[in-house]
């Protein structure tokens, strides 16, 4: 495009000085002709005179909007079930309580103060004693078989029921499935990563490209990977480390501080978030998955900001053309972590592989050259349309 112009520019100074040469003095006043810059017309269609140069056209690129499909497709459906109360209960007791009405009454010790509450609210509430009940059925199985009376089941007893079969499922999946696809996940994007950056040496895209292969290089060494760091990030990857093992709080994260970048848009990582808690304090195996997975949740590559952009799509195309070491596919493998966790948990709030994806494909075209993530141009029009993505929620 810019040849063209240049080329048409030049036509138009040639016709420029042909005409200037026939007005000078001595020379005919009858203006001499000039080639048309049109496509020939047809008879009665209008035309430009001939010694004036047809507008310069400037060619805009439309900004591609987000198809239709840019989102991830679901993992699994869940059917809302009706649930219909009734209005009214018949039975009961009326308010204030005749405690001589009440069955099992004589079963129980309370206090002057506990009566009184009863009478007043018909029920009160009467903690155990320390150390007596560990979990919620505890109590319910003494007044079931000690007792032999009827149990209210509250309704935070049946969430703390849910909580722990939900703990149990999800720390299951991650010891059996999640940390060995991470790590394969983890290594074969090392790779690919490394390898995109020997191919961009010397290109303004060296340096995105180097600053993903410290980004994975971390992740590995968090999983604990025989992979080796390479020596070029290095220095990146163990200042990262070191923040993160030290806890450090907030601080300016390595990888993604530039000396381009003002103060004020330094990424600040806190590095405190890094310690297990949770059932990730149970084997080391979960503590290295869970600062792993802090690490790849946590960091953010801002669409504001044109050289992290360039790293996610780099990122974005190193996924998809991945392959494991056992021949999975990295995108297969993302999914078999990432789609499972979606049901379980819920939704990445941030644009994701998924966005990125579809919007590269609009706007580089299908399986682009990776070198054509450093056409600014290019690279503007995929920012103005991810703009049109639903933003963060939190």
């Amino acid at each position: 495009m810019e040849y063209n112009r240049k080329r048409l520019f030049t036509v138009l100074s040639v016709i420029l000085l042909v005409t200037l040469s026939c007005n000078l003095p001595g020379r005919s006043t009858q203006p001499a002709p000039t080639p048309s810059l049109l496509p020939a017309t047809k008879a009665g269609e209008p035309t430009l005179p001939a010694t004036q140069p047809p507008p310069i056209q400037e060619e805009t690129q439309a900004i591609p909007t987000a198809p239709p499909e840019v989102h991830g497709r679901a993992f699994a459906s869940y059917p809302l079930i009706a649930v219909k109360m009734p209005a009214t209960f018949s039975g009961g007791y009326a308010l204030p309580l005749d405690l001589s009405t009440v069955q099992g009454f004589d079963k129980v010790s309370l206090s002057e103060g506990q009566l009184s509450l009863l009478t007043q609210n018909g029920f009160v509430v009467a903690a155990p004693t320390p150390g007596e009940y560990r979990e919620f059925y505890q109590v319910y199985e003494t007044m079931r078989y000690d007792f032999e009376q009827p149990a209210f089941i509250t309704t935070d007893s049946v969430f703390h029921i849910y909580h722990l079969i939900f703990d149990k499922m999800l720390r299951d999946l991650e010891t059996s499935h999640f940390i060995p696809k991470l790590e394969v996940l983890t290594a074969a994007l090392l790779d690919t990563s490394y390898a995109q950056y020997q191919r961009l040496k010397g290109t303004p895209l060296e340096e995105p490209a180097l600053r993903n292969v410290a980004f994975f290089a971390v992740a590995a060494n968090l999983l604990g990977l025989q992979n080796p760091i390479p020596a070029e990030a290095a220095g990146m990857a163990g200042a990262e480390l070191a923040l993160i093992e030290a806890h450090a709080g907030f601080n300016k994260s390595p990888i993604w501080d530039r000396t381009d970048l003002p103060e004020d848009q330094k990424l600040i990582e806190d590095y405190s978030q890094y310690i297990p808690r949770g059932h990730y304090t149970r084997s080391e195996a979960l503590q290295r998955y869970f600062k792993t997975m802090m690490w790849y949740g946590r960091l953010t590559f801002r669409l504001r900001d044109g050289f992290e952009t360039q790293r996610s799509l780099l990122l974005v195309q190193a996924l998809r053309n991945s392959v494991a070491a056992d021949g999975s596919p990295a995108t297969a493998l993302w999914e078999n972590i990432y789609d499972p966790t979606v049901f379980i948990v819920g939704k990445a709030d941030d644009l994701s592989y998924h966005e990125y994806g579809v919007l590269s494909d609009a706007v580089f075209g299908v399986n682009p050259a990776i070198a054509s993530f450093a056409d600014e141009q290019l690279l503007t029009n995929f920012v103005e349309a991810a703009q049109h993505l639903p933003p963060p929620q939190v």
